[in-house]
């Protein structure tokens, strides 16, 4: 799990995994992050529906990434990572009433403990966003859909820091 405040470096960081993972005889997916396919749809982030629409996508794209590792494993004979960019928990940070967002993560079955503590992700980081530290480098260049300020990046950062905090392989990973 690749997780990180706005304008961390988690695209960066993508690459750089990538190149790396190959030179170890790796193969690599990157499941994208699932905001940023429904903004791109046209939903709008005022919809009441948003992280309803967000948590849904993001397991039909986990579910169907697991589904062509294993293929890909099975055919390439080779060790696979999976890398997600954000997953299920993200929701956590964005919404006024956490409440909300585990009774949407139990109607699926799911929850916050089998998650971060189950093994859904065998490891769990988190890039401190460019707004902490290094300000001059926050911008919006790699997502149009981002839409924080530098206060509201500062703000959110310690929240999504939070939410995998207990995981047996977790690192925050400072810019």
């Amino acid at each position: 799990l690749s997780g990180g405040g706005a304008c961390a470096g988690k695209t960066t960081a993508e690459a750089k995994l990538a190149n790396y993972a190959q030179t170890l005889g790796f193969d690599i997916l990157f499941c994208p992050e699932a905001a940023t396919m429904v903004f791109k749809a046209g939903i709008l982030k005022t919809d009441p529906n948003l992280q309803k629409y967000i948590l849904d996508l993001q397991i039909q794209n986990e579910r169907l990434f697991r589904q062509i590792a294993n293929e890909t494993v099975r055919r390439n004979k080779r060790p696979l990572i999976i890398s997600h960019d954000r997953g299920l928990l993200d929701g956590l940070a964005y919404v006024n009433d956490p409440t909300y967002f585990l009774k949407l993560l139990a109607s699926r079955r799911l929850s916050k403990d089998e998650i971060v503590f189950g093994g859904h992700y065998s490891v769990a980081t988190h890039l401190i966003t460019a707004a902490i530290g290094v300000p001059e480098f926050f911008g919006n260049a790699t997502n149009e859909y981002r839409d924080e300020d530098l206060e509201g990046a500062r703000i959110l950062d310690p929240k999504l820091q939070d939410i995998p905090r207990g995981h047996r392989h977790y690192e925050i990973i400072s810019n």
